[in-house]
Protein backbone atom coordinates (compact mmCIF):
# COMPACT_ATOMS: atom_id res chain seq x y z
CA UNK A 1 0.00 0.00 0.00
CA UNK A 2 1.11 3.47 -0.78
CA UNK A 3 0.02 6.83 1.22
CA UNK A 4 -2.84 8.83 -0.18
CA UNK A 5 -1.84 11.33 -2.05
CA UNK A 6 -5.33 12.99 -2.32
CA UNK A 7 -7.87 14.74 -0.29
CA UNK A 8 -9.95 13.02 1.81
CA UNK A 9 -13.26 14.91 0.92
CA UNK A 10 -12.02 13.90 -3.29
CA UNK A 11 -12.44 10.07 -1.94
CA UNK A 12 -15.46 10.65 -0.28
CA UNK A 13 -16.76 12.22 -2.80
CA UNK A 14 -16.85 9.41 -4.92
CA UNK A 15 -19.15 7.51 -2.18
CA UNK A 16 -22.73 6.90 -3.48
CA UNK A 17 -25.18 5.74 -0.42
CA UNK A 18 -26.92 2.93 -1.33
CA UNK A 19 -30.62 3.18 0.44
CA UNK A 20 -32.01 -0.73 -0.83
CA UNK A 21 -31.94 -1.01 3.01
CA UNK A 22 -33.74 2.01 3.90
CA UNK A 23 -37.10 0.22 2.31
CA UNK A 24 -36.26 -3.16 2.55
CA UNK A 25 -34.99 -6.22 4.32
CA UNK A 26 -31.63 -7.01 1.57
CA UNK A 27 -28.68 -8.58 2.14
CA UNK A 28 -27.08 -12.13 2.64
CA UNK A 29 -25.54 -11.11 6.10
CA UNK A 30 -27.80 -8.41 7.10
CA UNK A 31 -28.83 -9.41 10.75
CA UNK A 32 -30.68 -5.70 11.67
CA UNK A 33 -33.38 -5.83 9.14
CA UNK A 34 -34.43 -2.78 7.32
CA UNK A 35 -32.82 0.83 8.58
CA UNK A 36 -35.85 2.44 10.69
CA UNK A 37 -36.77 6.05 9.44
CA UNK A 38 -35.51 7.96 12.29
CA UNK A 39 -31.68 6.60 11.93
CA UNK A 40 -31.87 6.70 8.04
CA UNK A 41 -32.29 10.81 8.54
CA UNK A 42 -29.06 10.48 11.16
CA UNK A 43 -27.08 8.49 8.34
CA UNK A 44 -27.93 11.39 5.70
CA UNK A 45 -27.22 14.35 7.99
CA UNK A 46 -23.41 11.86 8.73
CA UNK A 47 -23.41 11.74 5.41
CA UNK A 48 -23.72 14.80 3.66
CA UNK A 49 -21.26 16.47 6.47
CA UNK A 50 -18.57 14.27 5.80
CA UNK A 51 -18.94 15.54 1.79
CA UNK A 52 -20.74 12.44 0.79
CA UNK A 53 -23.23 13.50 -2.15
CA UNK A 54 -24.70 11.16 -4.12
CA UNK A 55 -27.95 8.37 -3.35
CA UNK A 56 -28.72 5.72 -5.27
CA UNK A 57 -32.35 4.32 -5.06
CA UNK A 58 -35.21 2.52 -6.67
CA UNK A 59 -38.89 2.35 -6.71
CA UNK A 60 -38.67 -1.40 -6.38
CA UNK A 61 -36.65 -0.74 -3.07
CA UNK A 62 -39.78 -0.78 -1.35
CA UNK A 63 -40.46 2.52 0.97
CA UNK A 64 -37.00 3.80 0.36
CA UNK A 65 -37.59 6.78 -1.78
CA UNK A 66 -40.57 7.98 0.58
CA UNK A 67 -38.60 8.13 3.46
CA UNK A 68 -35.98 9.53 1.60
CA UNK A 69 -37.99 11.93 1.26
CA UNK A 70 -38.53 12.88 4.41
CA UNK A 71 -35.36 14.33 4.91
CA UNK A 72 -34.28 17.76 2.33
CA UNK A 73 -31.99 15.66 -0.13
CA UNK A 74 -30.90 19.34 -1.62
CA UNK A 75 -27.13 18.34 -0.96
CA UNK A 76 -27.63 15.75 -2.98
CA UNK A 77 -27.54 14.65 -6.12
CA UNK A 78 -29.72 11.53 -6.50
CA UNK A 79 -29.41 8.46 -8.74
CA UNK A 80 -32.95 6.06 -9.28
CA UNK A 81 -34.51 3.24 -10.99
CA UNK A 82 -37.97 2.80 -12.23
CA UNK A 83 -39.80 -0.29 -12.17
CA UNK A 84 -39.96 -2.73 -15.13
CA UNK A 85 -42.10 -1.38 -17.96
CA UNK A 86 -45.38 -2.67 -18.69
CA UNK A 87 -45.51 -5.01 -21.78
CA UNK A 88 -48.46 -3.37 -23.48
CA UNK A 89 -49.64 1.00 -23.34
CA UNK A 90 -48.36 3.80 -24.21
CA UNK A 91 -44.76 3.39 -22.61
CA UNK A 92 -43.75 7.25 -23.13
CA UNK A 93 -46.77 8.08 -20.76
CA UNK A 94 -45.85 5.46 -18.19
CA UNK A 95 -41.98 6.93 -18.13
CA UNK A 96 -43.40 10.61 -17.66
CA UNK A 97 -46.01 8.92 -14.51
CA UNK A 98 -42.95 7.18 -12.72
CA UNK A 99 -40.77 10.39 -13.22
CA UNK A 100 -43.17 12.68 -11.34
CA UNK A 101 -44.33 9.77 -9.11
CA UNK A 102 -40.35 9.34 -8.34
CA UNK A 103 -39.95 12.82 -8.01
CA UNK A 104 -42.76 13.84 -5.87
CA UNK A 105 -41.33 11.00 -3.08
CA UNK A 106 -38.51 12.44 -3.11
CA UNK A 107 -39.03 15.79 -3.11
CA UNK A 108 -37.04 16.86 -5.78
CA UNK A 109 -37.56 18.92 -8.56
CA UNK A 110 -34.69 16.92 -10.64
CA UNK A 111 -33.47 13.88 -10.71
CA UNK A 112 -29.74 13.31 -11.44
CA UNK A 113 -30.13 10.30 -13.41
CA UNK A 114 -32.23 7.14 -14.25
CA UNK A 115 -31.62 3.57 -14.41
CA UNK A 116 -33.41 1.63 -17.08
CA UNK A 117 -33.66 -1.48 -14.62
CA UNK A 118 -32.17 -4.22 -16.96
CA UNK A 119 -30.57 -4.61 -20.43
CA UNK A 120 -33.61 -6.84 -21.75
CA UNK A 121 -35.85 -3.60 -21.44
CA UNK A 122 -33.78 -2.06 -24.07
CA UNK A 123 -33.26 -4.88 -26.13
CA UNK A 124 -36.89 -5.94 -26.36
CA UNK A 125 -39.42 -4.25 -29.39
CA UNK A 126 -40.21 -1.14 -26.92
CA UNK A 127 -36.71 -0.75 -26.38
CA UNK A 128 -36.44 2.48 -28.96
CA UNK A 129 -39.68 4.02 -27.38
CA UNK A 130 -38.49 3.46 -23.86
CA UNK A 131 -35.67 5.59 -24.68
CA UNK A 132 -37.33 8.31 -26.55
CA UNK A 133 -39.41 8.73 -23.82
CA UNK A 134 -36.10 9.14 -21.21
CA UNK A 135 -34.63 11.61 -23.31
CA UNK A 136 -38.30 13.70 -23.52
CA UNK A 137 -37.67 13.69 -19.59
CA UNK A 138 -33.95 14.57 -20.13
CA UNK A 139 -35.04 17.86 -22.86
CA UNK A 140 -37.79 18.50 -20.24
CA UNK A 141 -35.40 19.27 -17.28
CA UNK A 142 -37.15 16.24 -14.88
CA UNK A 143 -33.62 13.91 -15.20
CA UNK A 144 -30.20 14.48 -16.04
CA UNK A 145 -28.59 11.64 -17.18
CA UNK A 146 -29.72 8.65 -19.14
CA UNK A 147 -28.20 5.01 -17.26
CA UNK A 148 -28.58 1.18 -17.80
CA UNK A 149 -27.58 -1.24 -14.99
CA UNK A 150 -26.25 -3.96 -16.17
CA UNK A 151 -24.39 -7.69 -15.09
CA UNK A 152 -22.03 -8.28 -18.23
CA UNK A 153 -19.90 -5.83 -19.63
CA UNK A 154 -20.76 -7.68 -23.07
CA UNK A 155 -24.01 -5.75 -22.39
CA UNK A 156 -23.01 -2.51 -22.05
CA UNK A 157 -20.67 -2.70 -25.36
CA UNK A 158 -23.78 -3.99 -26.82
CA UNK A 159 -26.45 -1.25 -25.58
CA UNK A 160 -23.82 1.66 -26.80
CA UNK A 161 -24.00 0.70 -29.82
CA UNK A 162 -27.72 1.31 -29.79
CA UNK A 163 -28.00 3.73 -27.44
CA UNK A 164 -26.38 6.73 -26.24
CA UNK A 165 -26.02 6.82 -22.82
CA UNK A 166 -24.78 9.30 -20.16
CA UNK A 167 -24.26 7.10 -17.31
CA UNK A 168 -23.62 3.07 -16.30
CA UNK A 169 -24.03 0.84 -13.43
CA UNK A 170 -22.34 -2.46 -12.41
CA UNK A 171 -20.83 -4.81 -10.34
CA UNK A 172 -17.04 -4.48 -9.35
CA UNK A 173 -15.21 -6.14 -6.46
CA UNK A 174 -12.19 -7.03 -5.43
CA UNK A 175 -13.68 -10.78 -6.61
CA UNK A 176 -15.36 -9.63 -9.96
CA UNK A 177 -12.94 -7.88 -11.90
CA UNK A 178 -14.86 -8.80 -15.40
CA UNK A 179 -15.64 -4.71 -16.24
CA UNK A 180 -11.44 -4.03 -15.87
CA UNK A 181 -10.64 -6.28 -18.84
CA UNK A 182 -8.73 -4.99 -21.72
CA UNK A 183 -9.57 -0.88 -22.00
CA UNK A 184 -13.27 -1.07 -21.47
CA UNK A 185 -13.26 1.69 -18.58
CA UNK A 186 -11.24 4.60 -20.59
CA UNK A 187 -13.48 3.26 -23.86
CA UNK A 188 -16.40 3.99 -21.80
CA UNK A 189 -14.81 7.69 -20.57
CA UNK A 190 -14.11 8.35 -23.83
CA UNK A 191 -17.74 8.00 -24.88
CA UNK A 192 -18.17 10.95 -21.76
CA UNK A 193 -20.08 7.65 -19.16
CA UNK A 194 -20.51 8.53 -15.92
CA UNK A 195 -19.38 5.49 -14.56
CA UNK A 196 -20.56 3.64 -10.88
CA UNK A 197 -19.53 0.72 -8.92
CA UNK A 198 -22.28 -1.52 -7.14
CA UNK A 199 -21.49 -4.89 -5.22
CA UNK A 200 -18.32 -3.99 -3.93
CA UNK A 201 -18.91 -5.90 -0.64
CA UNK A 202 -20.87 -7.97 -2.52
CA UNK A 203 -23.48 -8.25 -0.20
CA UNK A 204 -21.64 -8.18 2.86
CA UNK A 205 -20.00 -11.42 2.20
CA UNK A 206 -16.60 -9.68 1.62
CA UNK A 207 -16.90 -8.86 4.68
CA UNK A 208 -17.79 -12.20 6.69
CA UNK A 209 -15.69 -14.64 7.93
CA UNK A 210 -16.00 -18.13 5.15
CA UNK A 211 -17.40 -19.95 8.35
CA UNK A 212 -20.10 -17.50 9.40
CA UNK A 213 -21.64 -17.61 5.21
CA UNK A 214 -24.52 -19.56 4.68
CA UNK A 215 -23.50 -23.15 3.44
CA UNK A 216 -23.81 -22.12 -0.13
CA UNK A 217 -21.18 -20.47 -0.51
CA UNK A 218 -18.80 -23.89 1.30
CA UNK A 219 -17.41 -24.20 -2.42
CA UNK A 220 -15.50 -20.90 -2.52
CA UNK A 221 -13.93 -21.24 1.11
CA UNK A 222 -10.33 -21.22 -0.46
CA UNK A 223 -11.16 -17.96 -2.10
CA UNK A 224 -11.90 -16.36 1.04
CA UNK A 225 -9.02 -18.23 2.82
CA UNK A 226 -6.86 -16.22 0.04
CA UNK A 227 -8.82 -13.18 0.73
CA UNK A 228 -7.65 -13.48 4.41
CA UNK A 229 -4.75 -13.91 4.04
CA UNK A 230 -4.08 -11.04 1.53
CA UNK A 231 -5.75 -8.67 4.02
CA UNK A 232 -3.40 -9.67 6.82
CA UNK A 233 -0.26 -9.36 4.78
CA UNK A 234 -0.95 -5.71 4.17
CA UNK A 235 -2.51 -5.37 7.63
CA UNK A 236 -5.43 -3.82 5.64
CA UNK A 237 -9.22 -3.43 7.00
CA UNK A 238 -12.11 -5.51 6.39
CA UNK A 239 -13.75 -2.37 4.51
CA UNK A 240 -10.31 -1.23 3.03
CA UNK A 241 -9.46 -4.03 1.25
CA UNK A 242 -12.98 -3.88 -0.68
CA UNK A 243 -12.88 0.32 -0.96
CA UNK A 244 -9.27 1.31 -1.43
CA UNK A 245 -8.36 -0.70 -4.76
CA UNK A 246 -11.55 0.79 -6.33
CA UNK A 247 -11.32 3.95 -5.21
CA UNK A 248 -7.93 4.39 -6.67
CA UNK A 249 -9.49 3.69 -10.45
CA UNK A 250 -9.43 7.31 -11.89
CA UNK A 251 -12.13 5.93 -14.46
CA UNK A 252 -14.89 5.37 -11.73
CA UNK A 253 -16.78 8.26 -10.71
CA UNK A 254 -18.63 6.38 -7.91
CA UNK A 255 -18.99 3.47 -5.28
CA UNK A 256 -22.03 2.19 -4.52
CA UNK A 257 -22.16 1.32 -0.52
CA UNK A 258 -25.12 0.20 1.45
CA UNK A 259 -25.38 0.75 4.67
CA UNK A 260 -27.36 -1.21 7.52
CA UNK A 261 -27.19 1.58 10.29
CA UNK A 262 -25.22 4.81 11.70
CA UNK A 263 -22.55 2.65 12.53
CA UNK A 264 -21.67 1.18 9.67
CA UNK A 265 -21.39 4.35 7.90
CA UNK A 266 -19.04 6.35 10.62
CA UNK A 267 -16.86 2.80 10.40
CA UNK A 268 -16.73 3.40 6.37
CA UNK A 269 -15.73 6.96 7.14
CA UNK A 270 -13.53 6.32 9.63
CA UNK A 271 -11.55 3.96 7.18
CA UNK A 272 -11.31 6.44 4.25
CA UNK A 273 -10.08 8.81 6.66
CA UNK A 274 -7.51 6.26 6.75
CA UNK A 275 -7.28 5.84 2.96
CA UNK A 276 -4.17 4.15 0.99
CA UNK A 277 -3.85 3.53 -2.48
CA UNK A 278 -3.92 0.03 -2.80
CA UNK A 279 -3.59 -2.06 -6.60
CA UNK A 280 -6.37 -4.59 -7.31
CA UNK A 281 -5.48 -7.97 -6.42
CA UNK A 282 -5.46 -10.00 -9.47
CA UNK A 283 -4.70 -13.12 -7.19
CA UNK A 284 -8.00 -13.04 -6.36
CA UNK A 285 -10.34 -12.26 -9.61
CA UNK A 286 -12.63 -14.85 -9.69
CA UNK A 287 -14.76 -15.71 -13.58
CA UNK A 288 -17.16 -18.16 -11.41
CA UNK A 289 -20.49 -16.50 -11.64
CA UNK A 290 -22.46 -18.78 -9.04
CA UNK A 291 -20.63 -16.78 -6.98
CA UNK A 292 -19.77 -13.39 -8.35
CA UNK A 293 -23.26 -12.99 -9.31
CA UNK A 294 -25.89 -12.82 -6.14
CA UNK A 295 -28.52 -13.49 -8.71
CA UNK A 296 -27.61 -16.85 -9.23
CA UNK A 297 -27.62 -17.51 -5.30
CA UNK A 298 -29.27 -20.50 -4.49
CA UNK A 299 -29.89 -19.63 -0.34
CA UNK A 300 -32.52 -21.20 1.59
CA UNK A 301 -35.02 -19.18 2.20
Amino acid sequence: MRPCSRPLNTILGKICLGTVQFGLDYGVTNTRGMVRPAEVREILKLAVSAGIGKLDTAAAYGKSEEILGLSDLKGFKVYTKFQHPPETGIIGDWVRTNAEESLRRLGLEKLSGVYVHSPDELLSSQGSSLFRALTDLKDLGLIEKIGVSVYHPEQLDRLLSEYPFQLAQFPLSILDQRFLGGDRLSRWKGLGLELHARSVFLQGTLLTEADALPDFFHPWTGYWKRLIEWRRSLNVSPVGSCLYPILGIPQIDAVVLGVDGLAHLEDIIRTLTEYSELEMPAELACEDKELILPYLWKLQK
